[in-house]
């Protein structure tokens, strides 16, 4: 499986087709459509109450805005 770290390019519509699964390592395995991707690095936002995100697309993705 693939290592990403922000130059992740999908093809989806909706958040509700991306889930993951945590490994409790630097990085999760993310889905697409119950599909896995590769492993994603995540990142914590020091100015966003810690919240962990991936970059995707060229956006930040907060992992508690995806199941």
């Amino acid at each position: 499986m693939e290592f990403y770290t922000d130059e992740l390019t999908l093809d989806f519509t909706s958040y509700a087709q991306l889930s993951y699964l945590d490994e409790n390592n630097e990085d999760i395995i993310l889905f697409l459509n119950g599909t896995p991707v590769g492993y994603i690095m995540v990142y914590t936002d020091t100015g966003n109450d810690n919240r962990e995100y991936i970059c995707v697309n060229n956006e930040m993705i907060y992992l508690d805005t995806i199941a």
